[in-house]
């Protein structure tokens, strides 16, 4: 990736200010706020470092000794560009505590040693742009508050954002992941996510997260070989559609949101991304895969208010609504148990209000009819009914007593149907 470039020190002058140590360093960049350093092309290693700033007393001891502990960038201040684009660190890649003020430009390098990035606050974009970490590296408690750029980068170990803080764009788009990789206790306070066409042959690990403020996280076309682990709470559907995962997904933990806005002025909603049904539909089936029936459910209604008012016609919207209200889409037993309820007491009441014979004596046979009028599957269904009703009715008939008995009777069936399911559903093996 290309950046447009400021004033930079050379590369002579920027190796050499680097040994001189931080406290030079940082004096340096406090009196030159807008002039960047230059580690294009830098092989970090004793001997090519000599050979750019030949006869440096640090390289020297440093070479003597074999100690590299001088050799890092920890605690030092970048006022504006650093670029590091391919750069080759064959020494151990230590930028704790640094502070980056302007683009830090990691494009191309190459890491064959351990890398540390802890407590760094990138001030500006971050980008590692088909970086090369060949050995594990830590971006813990970091801080990126301009985009971050990880696109076609790859990571033979262990890389692990612990605690780390992203506020804009975050890009792992084509990138491979060999080793375990872990997102634990991020938080993501930026609006888009992708980790689109990533390769993962370890454990991916993208748990206990903090990502509110998402409104898109893509995983789309990826691959992960063992286990993919996800949890947080997200304002919007993960996008996991082409996904291939050869082991267990959990999904129990993952907090998701619908987005949906009202039509108009009425409370009527529709989804504000017609993807999101596909994204649903991805997620009931790796639900479905893993027998996670509730979690299926879940994921099928709301498939299915996504669809409202868009792909549903308009007459489909409105049954699917009565279906979400009275059953919660055959998730719960209760609503339909309380209606059935409602519609006996209603359909009782009004029989017992008709009857010819006292109130106190129609009850027994009231219920008895009410029953029987929802229950004609049983075999004495029939005659308890006639029974009831030739107690409660001595001369005829009420009015509109049997399309009141058919009104009755279609909607308890529907609830009886719908307990049924939510039956059905609950004990699912």
């Amino acid at each position: 990736m290309e950046f447009k470039k400021p004033n930079l020190l050379s590369k002579e002058a920027s190796v050499a200010l680097w040994l001189q140590g931080k406290d030079a360093w940082n004096e340096w960049a406090k009196n030159n706020p807008d002039i960047g350093v230059d580690f294009s092309g830098v092989k970090f290693s004793i001997s090519e470092l000599l050979k750019i700033v030949p006869n440096n007393k640090v390289l020297l001891k440093a070479n003597a000794e074999r100690d590299f502990s001088n050799l890092t960038f920890v605690n030092y201040t970048f006022p504006h560009l650093a670029d590091f684009s391919n750069a080759e660190f064959n020494i151990p890649t230590i930028f704790d505590n640094a502070t980056f003020n302007g683009t830090a430009d990691f494009s191309r390098a190459i890491f064959s040693q351990d890398a540390s990035f802890n407590s760094i606050m990138f001030n500006c974009i971050a980008s590692f742009y088909s970086a090369d970490f060949q050995n594990s590296v830590v971006f813990s408690d970091c801080n990126f508050k301009g985009n971050t750029l990880f696109t076609c980068s790859h990571f033979e170990m262990l890389a692990y954002f612990p605690s780390t803080k992203f506020h804009e764009v975050v890009g792992f788009d084509h990138s491979t992941f060999a080793g375990g990789t872990h997102f634990k206790n991020t938080k993501f306070l930026c609006k888009e996510v992708y980790f689109e066409y990533i390769n993962c042959t370890d454990t991916f690990d993208f748990d206990e997260l903090d990502a509110k403020k998402v409104i898109t996280l893509s995983f789309k076309g990826s691959v992960f070989e063992k286990d993919f682990n996800i949890s947080g709470h997200f304002k919007c559907i993960p996008d996991l559609r082409s996904t291939k995962l050869n082991h267990h997904t959990d999904l129990t933990s993952m907090v998701y949101t619908l987005n949906r806005k009202n039509i108009f002025f009425t409370p009527i909603k529709k989804a504000t991304d017609t993807l999101d049904i596909g994204r649903l539909c991805r997620l009931k089936e790796l639900a479905e895969q893993n027998k996670s029936h509730d979690m299926a459910l879940a994921f099928h209604a709301d498939e299915l208010r996504a669809k409202r008012w868009g792909r549903l016609n308009i007459i489909q919207s409105v049954m699917d609504i009565i279906y979400s209200v009275i059953s919660n889409y055959g998730q719960s037993i209760m609503r339909p148990l309380l209606l059935i309820a409602i519609s006996f007491l209603l359909f009782n009441s009004y029989i017992i209000s008709k009857s010819d014979i006292e109130i106190k004596s129609a009850y027994k046979p009231a219920a008895t009819l009410s029953i029987a009028t929802i229950t004609p599957f049983l075999s004495i269904s029939k005659e308890a009914r006639e029974h009831g009703a030739q107690v409660l009715f001595e001369k005829q008939l009420p009015e509109n007593f049997y399309l009141y008995s058919y009104a009755y009777a279609s909607s308890s069936f529907v609830f009886l149907f719908l307990i049924g399911l939510g039956l059905r559903n609950r004990f699912r093996i």
